[in-house]
């Protein structure tokens, strides 16, 4: 199975599928609320 065969059942009972881009997003946005920030390496 593949990343791209993965999918995730959110909250409401919908399915979807597994986005690593929506992982990073959050991950950047986590560094920016404790006043820092990321690079590309730091999501590889």
């Amino acid at each position: 199975m593949g990343i791209s065969e993965l999918r995730i059942v959110k909250r409401d009972g919908k399915r979807e599928a597994f986005s690593v881009e929506k992982i990073k997003r959050a991950v950047s946005k986590a560094f920016l609320a404790v006043g820092g920030y990321d690079t590309d390496d730091d999501l590889t």
